[in-house]
């Protein structure tokens, strides 16, 4: 008797434990992160933050620029936000950094092509590319095929 109760009680428990799990995932409204970036850029603080209206604001500051971005990402529930660069010998990129947002919900995406798909998860995704004096954003949704990738894994600062 005593060992059928154990059992309901975890049969129980563990549905509530899953569904807790999906439904508590972390969204951060909110977050800043510093890091050194290449020699020129100097000190790199990002912030986001959602606004009134459920824009994501962020705000990159370096050597480079002070930027502002704002408008272009509606109800963001930002999942991860990371800073990467290429080591300061590489000729070419020593003066390149990157800030890499992963927001929203994950979906299913093609990796492979049509005729051999691979499907995986993926968050929506944007990418600002910085460089003295230039700028540039990319928006990927994962409602689209698989994107590559500029925020290289183990380029992290």
């Amino acid at each position: 008797m005593k060992n059928r109760a154990i059992l309901i009680i975890l049969s129980l428990l563990f549905p509530l434990v899953a569904w807790g799990t999906v439904t508590w995932s972390a969204y951060w409204q909110t977050v800043t992160i510093t890091a050194i970036g290449p020699k020129t850029a100097g000190t790199i603080t990002v912030k986001a933050a959602k606004d009134e209206n459920g824009f994501l604001n962020l705000h990159v500051q370096s050597n480079y620029s002070d930027s502002l971005f704002s408008g272009e990402i509606k109800d963001p529930h930002i999942e991860s936000i990371t800073i990467h660069r290429y080591s300061d010998s590489i000729e070419g990129y020593k003066d390149l950094f990157y800030v890499c947002l992963y927001y929203g919900t994950r979906d299913k995406t093609n990796y492979g092509s049509e005729e051999n798909p691979y499907i995986q998860w993926q968050y929506n995704k944007v990418v600002y590319s910085f460089r003295y004096n230039k700028v540039e954003t990319k928006i990927f949704k994962n409602n689209e095929r698989w994107f590559p990738s500029d925020c290289i894994p183990g380029s992290f600062i």
